[in-house]
């Protein structure tokens, strides 16, 4: 078995360097219930970063336990979940503190959070909609607005 070049050990998303801690807070400013997209992009940002972004989007899946690295995965996905808790304001980690993956937190937050305002967003469209420039001039139409 070849030994992994120091380039290839970074690569690898399973790798956690000595600055990983997982009381690590990733972003400045916690998650405090506003703001989703933002922090969301943030954090997605952090994440690729340290290339950890595979634990949260599904693209490195837990590997059977009979896996050799079974134990490694386990063990940075519990860190990137902890990076992503410490991301939060307390009261809202306490809320999932039982879930049991990044990827699962990752998707419970997006459900919870990541929620458009769709009755809003309607009622927008249709003002829009019903606006009529009539017999108006353009000049006196768009001094009105």
């Amino acid at each position: 078995m070849a030994t992994p070049t120091h380039s290839s050990v970074y690569k690898d998303p399973l790798h956690l360097t000595t600055g990983d801690q997982s009381l690590l807070q990733l972003l400045p400013q916690v998650f405090t219930g506003k703001g989703f997209l933002h922090w969301s992009r943030y954090l997605r940002i952090a994440l690729i970063s340290k290339n950890k972004l595979v634990f949260i989007n599904g693209t490195l899946p837990r590997p059977p336990a009979t896996d050799a690295r079974h134990h490694d995965w386990i063990l940075t996905d519990y860190t990137v979940m902890r990076w992503i808790q410490f991301s939060l304001a307390e009261e809202i980690a306490k809320s999932f503190s039982y879930v049991t993956s990044s990827k699962e937190l990752w998707e419970e937050l997006n459900e919870r959070f990541n929620q458009s305002n769709a009755p809003y967003l309607y009622q927008l469209r249709h003002n829009v909609a019903q606006i009529k420039q009539v017999d108006l001039a353009v000049a006196e139409y768009y001094a009105m607005v």
